[in-house]
């Protein structure tokens, strides 16, 4: 059995080419582990198991501003920045286990046309988790923290040959 509740909401606001925006998203799911699937020659499998669940809880909120460079409409910024809050349980006859993340990403974008037929676009993205497991240990259920921190950075050179063709490059 399978169960998913999930809501979301948005709003921006628009104005002198400037575009801000915010999002919140939770979605809420629960579910069995009935056990084996397929075949079971070895006859390991006794039944369809009625204690195993899990459950994912997953909240969001993101903002996200878009802004031309000066009065031109040759440059603009883009910026995104995203929370989440991300968290599992597992209950089974074994015992129960956990995970739960702590996400913050953050991009930064330019796109700047250099002439009608050629645009660059440029920037960074940075990704903090800190979360807490207890999936990893094994029999002992001892909590284990775990944190990261991805960052980098990319380029790209769009160029259009005639109406048909473009060439691109980008590093990242």
């Amino acid at each position: 059995d399978w169960v998913r509740r999930h809501a979301a909401a948005g709003a921006g606001w628009h104005a002198a080419g400037i575009n801000l925006r915010a999002m919140a998203r939770v979605s809420d799911s629960e579910r069995g582990a009935p056990g084996a699937y397929g075949s079971d020659p070895a006859g390991l499998f006794s039944g369809v198991n009625q204690v195993a669940r899990g459950r994912n809880n997953d909240r969001q909120l993101g903002f996200f501003a878009d802004h031309p460079w000066g009065t031109a409409a040759r440059a603009r910024q883009r910026w995104t920045l995203t929370l989440s809050d991300l968290d599992s349980d597992f209950h089974s006859e074994f015992g129960d286990s956990a995970f739960e993340t702590r996400r913050l990403s953050i991009r930064s974008q330019s796109d700047v046309i250099l002439a009608p037929s050629t645009s660059v676009s440029a920037g960074f993205e940075v990704q903090l988790d800190r979360a807490r497991s207890t999936f990893v240990t094994g029999a002992s259920f001892e909590e284990v923290p775990i944190e990261r921190r991805d960052s980098g950075y990319f380029a790209e050179v769009r160029h259009e040959l005639g109406r048909t063709m473009t060439v691109t490059g980008g590093i990242r």
